[in-house]
């Protein structure tokens, strides 16, 4: 990543924004801890963050901060598609092509992703 694109994502998220986060299926603990951590950070920072992940993790990874939030793709389908829905109609895209987002969103486990996907909104 170069500096024009930090700075692009600084001024992103200058003001706040709606944000989601997903990262990839059968998340480990890389996954969660990271989509954790940057949910949490960005709270801090007066942004409206979630971590929907596409399907269950181990239990012994629900120690994690802000765990209890998680919302999980495949038993919360519909708060998930609502959610996903409003952030990615207005969205720009961190990790990854729209296209692949795309895919991704249309058939929810289908497709693995490697990368966390970031859906931003404006608030």
């Amino acid at each position: 990543m170069d500096t024009s694109s930090i700075l692009d994502i600084k001024k992103l998220l200058s003001t706040s924004k709606k944000v989601v986060i997903v990262p990839h299926k059968n998340p480990d603990g890389d996954a969660m801890g990271s989509a954790l951590g940057l949910c949490l950070y960005l709270k801090k920072k007066g942004h409206i963050a979630t971590v929907i992940a596409p399907n269950d993790y181990p239990e012994f990874l629900k120690w994690l901060p802000g765990n209890d939030e998680v919302i999980n793709y495949e038993m919360e389908n519909s708060i998930s598609e609502n959610i996903i829905s409003s952030a990615h109609a207005n969205s720009l895209l961190a990790g990854g092509s729209k296209e692949s987002a795309d895919k991704a969103y249309a058939e929810p486990g289908l497709y693995t992703m490697d990368v966390l996907y970031v859906l931003l909104e404006d608030q």
